[in-house]
């Protein structure tokens, strides 16, 4: 990345002037149409930033606007911190700053601008990760089967959104093969804009469930946006137990017109000066094809598969045991979303169960821990009811012999149904095969009151602490403890609590 940005080609990204009918002109008489009197020049840019706490010198400074920040108002900083170009929306003084100035209507279009041109420069092939749930798991599993064979650049995290997804693509190295891209989305036509900054090759989407419904309205909205990850896609990979997403991807997934063509003479002249690049792997991708995957049937399916109290479980397929490392019958689902992208990039079943072994499990996403006695499963990031029902399903299947506890907060973004949602989770809870205390704070807690009166299984409080005094006196050492809410719940604050208890 050192070696490729210069001021013309911040111009060029920026100018919205790169179109099929522009193919074959040369830098100089393309920065005619359109670029609004960008700087141009051959001076070096080092890398794109968003962050003046992290900006080196010679970089591009990307002025942001959040809801609680505007990156004008740290521009003398990125200057200061060594910044030699600054991309903004607010046009500054006259002489004001004395790097060159880019000024454009949206940052944050800017941002993805410069993203999706050097994604064309790059030249390999995109795995874009869609869906309601399990897309950092599923991506952590994309990433590990593909990296048995090929260099692979992920998404780190959950940067997911209109800032983490162009920052993802322009954090690729040259060198890389694969980039396998997390694509989240809380608005309606957020997955369209980002889908068409990253031009995936292959796109997966995991599930649909109820999710930001205060942007969606439904599940029909739900499923509408998710399945727009497959327009215009070569190959796209779901789960056949959603016989609806199947029909939507197919009715969107087309041949596609690939738009790099317009970056011809960018990626040509890169190539001459610094090699090959990505070398992008051959793949055995077919326009157009919809790939199902699932336990029971589908195009990839296993002949057979199983999982234990622990919540790990196995499958075998043409003869090739394969153990993915994460718990629960939802993550041996996704993992087969891994197994057919790895078969679509022409890898034997034998490296990707390699692959599958080594998988990392990310943090606070169904993550299980042992302390004393006590198993605490960590499901902490993020809730809706759909992730809630997998997260008390795997409860449901954990050993027998242990006292089973749910401790639930809030979900959030559900809209006006949110308090119907919450009384559902909360009798469905209740009604959990095994479980014998369900402890909830807030919305969660309001509804396991009105659902649960009198019931000896529950246990609310106002806030953590609270709930943790009440809950403490009725465990067993040996417990299983589900801890899940969404993330501004921060309900993992009871975690240490009681890994105290449980070691004490």
């Amino acid at each position: 990345m050192a070696a490729f940005w210069t001021l013309d080609r911040l111009a060029t990204a920026l100018s919205e002037s790169y179109k099929n009918e522009d193919e074959g002109l040369t830098p100089g008489l393309k920065s005619l149409r359109g670029d609004r009197g960008f700087p141009r020049g051959q001076r070096s840019i080092s890398s794109i930033s968003t962050d003046t706490r992290t900006i080196k010198p010679n970089d591009c400074f990307v002025a942001l606007i959040g809801d609680r920040f505007d990156g004008h108002d740290h521009i003398g900083a990125a200057i200061a911190g060594g910044a030699s170009a600054i991309v903004v929306s607010r046009p500054p003084k006259l002489g004001e700053f004395d790097v060159p100035v880019y000024v454009v209507d949206d940052t944050l279009v800017a941002l993805g601008q410069l993203a999706k041109y050097w994604r064309f420069v790059w030249g390999g092939k995109v795995v874009a990760v869609a869906g309601s749930n399990g897309k950092t798991s599923t991506k952590e599993l994309v990433s590990a089967v593909l990296r048995e064979k090929f260099e692979v650049h992920a998404t780190l995290g959950n940067h997911n959104n209109r800032v983490g997804v162009p920052l993802t693509l322009l954090s690729l190295p040259a060198s890389t093969q694969i980039a396998v891209v997390e694509v989240g989305t809380s608005l309606k036509g957020e997955i369209e804009i980002l889908r068409n900054i990253v031009q995936p090759d292959i796109s997966i989407v995991t599930n649909i469930g109820e999710e930001h419904l205060e942007g969606f309205g439904d599940l029909h909205g739900v499923l509408m946006e998710e399945a727009s990850i497959a327009d215009s896609v070569e190959c796209v990979v779901v789960p056949d137990e959603f016989p609806e997403l199947v029909e939507e991807v197919r009715r969107r997934t087309v041949v596609s017109d690939p738009v790099s063509k317009s970056y011809g003479y960018v990626v040509q002249a890169f190539s001459e000066s610094h090699g090959e690049g990505s070398s992008a792997p051959s793949s055995v991708l077919q326009s157009g094809r919809v790939v199902s995957v699932g336990l029971e049937s589908g195009d990839v399916h296993p002949s057979s598969w199983s999982i234990g109290f622990n919540g790990l479980g196995s499958y075998e397929i043409n003869g090739v045991s394969m153990k993915p490392p994460f718990r629960g019958v939802h993550n041996l689902k996704n993992s087969l979303l891994a197994v057919a992208v790895g078969r679509l990039f022409g890898m034997s079943d034998d490296e990707i169960a390699s692959g599958l072994s080594r998988a990392k499990e990310p943090e606070m996403r169904g993550r299980w821990g042992e302390f004393g006695k006590a198993t605490i499963i960590d499901d902490t990031y993020n809730a809706n009811p759909a992730s809630m029902r997998t997260s008390l399903a795997t409860l449901a299947g954990a050993d027998p012999k242990t006292q089973k506890v749910a401790i639930l907060g809030d979900m959030r973004e559900l809209g006006p149904n949110s308090s119907a949602y919450h009384d559902e989770i909360a009798t469905l809870a209740l009604n959990t095969d095994g479980v014998s205390i369900v402890a909830a704070v807030g919305e969660m807690g309001e509804a396991l009151k009105r659902v649960g009166i009198n019931n000896p299984k529950v246990v609310t409080a106002p806030e953590i602490d609270g709930l943790w005094a009440a809950l403490a006196p009725r465990l067993d050492k040996s417990a299983t403890i589900l801890v899940k809410a969404s993330r501004g719940v921060r309900l993992e604050r009871i975690i240490p609590h009681i890994q105290a208890w449980a070691n004490s």
